[in-house]
């Protein structure tokens, strides 16, 4: 009688099995899964049974916490006192089998606490994405508004719901399309880190077509001029900015560190003629970058030796765990207070850095490497800016009265 049970348990399985793949493979959704029950001897002499699942190509080990009394991969015959342990375990399988083949992303079933839930996930992970923080935050946000809860399971996930999401962005009077393919980054990003963390398995993003997909726009490049430079020297704000946020802007203007760098900066990355660091966006492909210092850079730094506080390395100490737009929404009040007009945030000074250089003569190559650009044409878009202040400076000319009116 319990033969019979297990293997009409085994037969609805199979027939859902088949169903689920039909489905899965109608819409060229391929999943390879195998699932076999093993067993381990423990020290007490019974059996502990566990699940062995293989699911595109990655292979997890689901502990059950159920005993018997014998290793049933050898011994076919079953105990009477393991009747009822092997038949939950055999619609343990089946239901496991079923989970994975019906998940329209490849979920494999997990038993780690809250990882079910993506925005609880989205969150934890979001802690660790120290270069762009902001960004992480107001992704998320406007994904938790966007589906109106704080539970949202991973099996949720799919194309047409990112689609959904593309489109609520859109809404938003606020955003441009930069803004909106950012947003979309940086929830792709925490899909895959769930994807190695083998929570999930497929990235519904794969699957968008390109019709649909939000295109990133390059914008222009802001930078300032060295007059811009002047005033903001001339028009310190002490009231309304901190002096670690103005001097560090101009540390930048002047050597073309990022914000997550400049933060992070220590009296013991400064030689006498170069800072010596590992850039923090890519500290896990490359090794120590060399930026020498200028004169100007030279004069903040003997500037910031004075403010030093004892004990505490870090050149810019008061923004080291400031936020990106604590740091941005002083420093627009600082230059509107300058008379400047153009939209100033913190990498405006990396942008003033490599425009200056190409404008008094640096070349393409050199503007690249003191940038640490891996490719030349991430740095090409700065020579289109001088390209254009150029053809603005001839076309600016003065025209001789006397050429314009005479008739030939």
């Amino acid at each position: 009688m319990f033969g019979f049970s297990i293997f009409y348990s085994g037969l609805i399985g199979l027939v859902l099995l088949l169903e689920c793949y039909s489905r899965v493979t109608k819409n060229k959704l391929y999943y390879k899964t195998m699932i076999q029950i093993r067993y381990r001897k423990l020290s007490s002499g019974m059996y502990s049974a566990f699940l062995d699942v293989y699911h595109e190509g990655q292979r997890k080990y689901d502990f059950l916490k159920i005993q018997v009394t014998k290793d049933y991969q050898k011994e076919k015959r079953i105990a009477k006192e393991d009747a009822e342990k092997m038949k939950l375990i055999s619609s343990i399988k089946a239901k496991r089998e079923i989970e994975i083949i019906q998940s329209p992303i490849g979920i494999l079933p997990t038993r780690k606490l809250n990882t079910d839930n993506f925005l609880t996930y989205y969150r934890h992970i979001t802690k660790t994405e120290k270069e762009n923080h902001d960004s992480y935050v107001r992704a998320g946000n406007f994904f938790r508004d966007f589906v109106n809860t704080e539970y949202f399971p991973f099996k949720k996930l799919n194309e047409n719901l990112i689609i959904e999401f593309q489109h609520y962005l859109k809404a938003k009077s606020t955003l441009g399309n930069t803004s909106i393919y950012i947003y979309l980054q940086r929830i792709q990003t925490i899909i895959r880190h769930a994807i190695r963390d083998k929570i999930i398995h497929i990235n519904p993003f794969d699957y968008i077509n390109k019709k649909d997909r939000i295109a990133r726009t390059v914008p222009d490049i802001s930078h300032l001029d060295i007059e811009d430079i002047t005033a903001l020297w001339d028009s310190f704000d002490e009231i309304n900015c901190d002096k670690h946020i103005q001097f560090s802007f101009l540390f930048s203007c002047f050597t073309g560190l990022r914000v997550s760098d400049i933060r992070l900066l220590k009296w013991s990355n400064i030689t006498a003629e170069r800072i010596e660091f590992i850039p923090y966006k890519t500290r896990k492909v490359k090794g120590l970058h060399y930026v020498p210092i200028s004169k100007e850079a030279k004069n903040i730094l003997d500037i910031m030796r004075k403010m030093k506080v004892e004990k505490n390395d870090y050149i810019f100490h008061s923004i080291t765990n400031r936020g990106y737009s604590s740091i941005n929404a002083p420093i627009r009040l600082w230059a509107a207070k300058a008379g400047i007009k153009k939209r100033v945030h913190f990498h405006v000074a990396r942008h003033t850095f490599a425009t200056m250089l190409l404008t008094y003569g640096t070349d393409l190559y050199t503007v690249s490497k003191l940038l640490g650009h891996s490719d030349i044409k991430m740095t090409e878009r700065y020579g289109k800016v001088i390209d254009r202040r150029r053809e603005e400076a001839v076309l600016n000319l003065p025209v001789i009265p006397s050429m314009k009116q005479q008739n030939y």
